[in-house]
């Protein structure tokens, strides 16, 4: 298997177990874990816990992402969790949340775009 080239933690400008919370939902995204049905990115303040940022607040009991406001930490925030605009994105894909989050890992932008034309 060919070795992860993702940023740091302090590149991406996250804690630790922020950043270890996206490798592991991307990881059950990757595994097909996480079913479709489970998952949605209706927003970041829906209330519901299924979307990328809700995912990562399960996996660690709701202690990660909760000091930032969307201008702190935009390409998360705006890129990641918000993909821009959402009338562009239809389906609520696991695989293409997977795409997005090895895409925000490795080079601090989520592509959206790109995620969802695969």
């Amino acid at each position: 298997m060919l070795a992860q080239n993702f940023k740091t933690a302090q590149d991406l400008g996250i804690t630790a177990k922020e950043y270890q919370s996206l490798i592991t939902v991307m990881k059950m995204f990757e595994r097909r874990e996480i079913a479709r049905e489970e998952f949605h990115m209706e927003g970041v303040d829906c209330g519901s816990r299924a979307c990328i940022l809700g995912w990562c607040q399960r996996v660690t009991d709701g202690d990660v992402f909760r000091e930032y406001a969307i201008d702190s930490n935009r390409a998360l925030f705006g890129g990641l969790f918000l993909f821009g605009d959402r009338r562009r994105f239809k389906e609520n894909d696991p695989d293409h949340a997977a795409i997005a989050i090895r895409s925000y890992l490795t080079t601090g932008d989520a592509r959206w775009d790109l995620a969802v034309t695969t």
